[in-house]
Order: C-alpha cells, then structure tokens, then sequence
C-alpha cells in the first residue's frame, strides 16, 4: 500500500488532503480514496492515530501555521465541525438571501457566464469592444473572472437567486431569534380512580328509556327478590308445589302469566308408520294417502 511506504512529508500531505476533503464533504472513505488510497484505510489511520503514533501528526488546517502538530484524529473531529459550522452558515445565507441555481442555456445546454458590468460600461459602446478590451490587456471580454486553486483565472458562472420556501424561512426565523419560538407550557393531571360505580336508573342520555313501563316494574321486582334470596341462601329461583322453577312472585303474589312447566304446549307424537311401511316423521294425525319420502311412490 502507498501509505506504508511513504515519507512523513508525504503521508502528512495526503493526510492534509483527507482532511481538506472532509471539511467540504463530510464522508471518510471517499477522502481516504481522493487522498490516493484504500477507502478502508481511513480506519487504520484513525486507530493508528488514536493511540498516539507520532507518525500521524499533522498542521492543519493552516499547513503554514507555526503551532504545535495534532493527530490525524483530532484533525478529522475538527474537520467534521467545520462542515457543521459552514452547513449552519450556508443555511443561513439561504434563508436571507435565497438559493443560488446556475443558469443554463435552455436551447444549446451550455453554461451562461457573468458579464463585469465595468468593462461592458468602458468598452461597450465602442464599434469593436473585444479588440479594443483586447489592446488595455483584457483577453476574455466581457466576462467576470476569478483564480481557481491552480491559480489560474476562469470564468464565472452566472447564478440567480431563487427565495428560500416560506417553512425554511421561519423554521429558520423560530430556530435563530428567540422571540420567534416563545416557550410553550402546558400543565396536564392525570389522576384514576378505582372505585368501580353501578348506576340503577333512569339514563338521560337514552332516549328510548321508559323508567315508568310494566317491563321495568317487573325486572326490577326480579332482581330485588333475586338479591333477597341470594342474601337469605336459598335458591335463586322458587319452585312451585311440584318442585318445578317458576317465576317469582310479586310482593307475596303469584303470578298468573306464569304457567306450570309444560301447560299449553303439544307434545311431539311417537313417529308412526303408513301402510307402506315408510317412517314419514313425527305428527298427531299423519294419515295415509301422498308420496313416499324414499321410494317417491304412491302410499
């Protein structure tokens, strides 16, 4: 691997350039791979580094500062609070002055490059401002220029500014200027009782409740002798003079709706057989005469 064998003076450019990277664009293994090695390696690096190995001591970020060397660790945990320093500027710049998009030519795709203002005011009422600008030594009319990190000049793009969306402005206004967010409190009781009530009663809610209706004189004349008996230990239902469950009386008297268990009801007849000899079911007065169920022949 390269970084096995290079000298001090390389290793700490390299690790320089991760840095550099990483103070832009906070993601490691790419700026272990920009630096020119394995993206893993920016691992080994840090472990090294973090156990004090004086190999991975670095200047930085001013490489021309006269003060004490930090390790490569240290470096990056400043790297990182840069970008979060520069991200919380940039976001700031946005919400005042909008976001900044490039231009494009909508019809040929290429780049649209700012015009200086000074030199369109100096040379662009001339018959032939490129070659006059070009005799005062200016080569590239009328264009704004700038130095890249070559140190070469180039042209620069033009960009319009495009106004933040209306949440960002005040998330940002509410995040920035305390009296944009004043304090919110709320003061809540939560308080349960476990006392468990049951209401007997008329329920004004319910519109269909008749508390006055026979039906409800006599459900609740049931319950009361219901819980009587139950308290006295006898038997939740009374029986009549046959030993048979009947309906309870009303304050001492019978009830007359109350029939003995069977009264008025037919019972069902022993099944019979027709003269064809088929069993044709139950039923008091099943005659001859019809089909049979299973042979469907006369009987």
């Amino acid at each position: 691997m390269i970084g096995k064998h290079a000298n001090e003076a390389e290793l700490e450019t390299r690790l320089c350039v991760m840095l550099d990277y990483i103070a832009s664009r906070p993601k490691l293994e790419p700026a272990c791979r920009a630096a020119g090695y394995n993206s893993k390696y920016i691992w080994t690096l840090l472990k090294r580094s973090g156990a004090g190995d004086p190999r991975y001591l670095v200047r930085w970020p001013d490489v021309d500062s006269t003060d004490d060397k930090i390790q490569f660790a240290d470096a990056v945990n400043l790297a990182l609070r840069m970008h979060k320093a520069k991200l919380a500027t940039t976001l700031q710049q946005e919400i005042e002055e909008g976001h900044a998009v490039v231009q494009i030519n909508r019809s040929t795709g290429d780049v649209i490059w700012e015009k200086d203002p000074e030199l369109l005011a100096r040379f662009g009422d001339d018959a032939d401002p490129e070659e006059i600008s070009r005799l005062w030594g200016i080569d590239d009319y009328p264009y704004k220029h700038r130095v890249n990190a070559k140190g070469n000049l180039e042209r620069i793009p033009l960009k319009l500014f495009t106004p933040s969306p209306a949440a960002l402005r005040q998330h940002g206004a509410r995040s920035l200027l305390p009296g944009w967010n004043p304090a919110e409190h709320r003061t809540t009781t939560n308080s349960h009782s476990g006392e468990v009530v049951m209401v007997m009663g008329p329920k004004p809610y319910d519109r269909n409740y008749k508390p006055n209706t026979p039906l409800a004189h006599d459900l609740q004349a049931r319950l009361a002798d219901l819980r009587k008996r139950q308290a006295e230990g006898k038997s939740r239902l009374p029986v009549d003079a046959n030993g048979r469950p009947t309906m309870p009386a009303i304050n001492g008297t019978a009830r007359a709706d109350d029939p003995p268990e069977g009264v008025g009801h037919d019972r069902p007849a022993a099944p019979q057989r027709m003269s064809g000899g088929e069993r044709i079911g139950y039923g008091r007065d099943a005659g001859p005469g019809g089909f049979s169920l299973t042979t469907g022949k006369p009987t």
